[in-house]
């Protein structure tokens, strides 16, 4: 899905602005990239996200997991919001919930894994697996570069978010939480990158049906990604 913000400004206005160094558009910018996605776990860093996992997680049977049930409403907060009463306590409950279970499906469907599709033999050595090689390198594009804080490069005007989990893409936590899968969420700020994107979703949603092989091939990667 591709999204444009109607009377926004352009690419190149926006760097232009970026680059302006009396402006506060760019702290403003920043500060609403950074309330949009992110490149990290709720939790901080990805030990604590497995440490919240196993202690919420580790009892629940599969069919229970975030990753098989639809995403709950959050309850209302009552007419004073005294965050006292049950009504509210609720409501503090179910941001608790959300927060885990964002990591959990994190977790599971956005962490990259070079060795996927290897023999056990060959995991540990550096190898990269059917799935994920393509002449030498990830096709994937991981591990990710890592900032420690949004920054912005003067020079270009580019926009490097902060993010510390190189094998984690960047993603948007609410339409994670929403979606229960996979995504990947980021800001074009580029006409290359945009011209880019559309070229690419244009040639996805008209290419051809899988062959029978192929079809065959995703559902043995799926079943041994799951297996894992």
């Amino acid at each position: 899905m591709l999204l444009w913000i109607k009377g926004a400004n352009s690419p190149q206005q926006i760097r232009d602005k970026l680059l302006d160094c009396n402006s506060d558009f760019s702290n403003n910018l920043i500060a609403y990239l950074n309330s949009a996605f992110s490149g990290d776990f709720i939790a901080g860093s990805l030990t604590a996200a497995r440490s919240i996992m196993d202690d919420n997680y580790s009892n629940v049977s599969n069919v229970n997991l975030p990753t098989h049930q639809l995403p709950s409403v959050a309850p209302s907060l009552c007419s004073e919001q005294c965050h006292h009463c049950n009504q509210c306590n609720n409501n503090e409950d179910w941001w608790s919930k959300y927060k885990t279970e964002v990591d959990f499906i994190l977790l599971k469907s956005n962490i990259h894994d070079h060795e996927l599709g290897l023999s056990e033999n060959d995991k540990g050595k550096g190898l990269l697996g059917p799935y994920c090689e393509k002449k030498g390198k990830c096709k994937a594009r991981f591990p990710r570069p890592c900032y420690p804080e949004t920054v912005i490069d003067l020079p270009t005007g580019h926009i490097n978010m902060k993010k510390t989990e190189p094998m984690l893409n960047t993603i948007a936590y609410i339409i994670t939480f929403l979606l229960r899968c996979n995504t990947d969420v980021t800001c074009l700020l580029s006409g290359t990158a945009i011209k880019a994107v559309i070229a690419y979703i244009t040639d996805y949603i008209s290419k051809n049906p899988l062959k029978t092989y192929m079809v065959f091939d995703i559902i043995r990667s799926i079943y041994n990604k799951n297996k894992q």
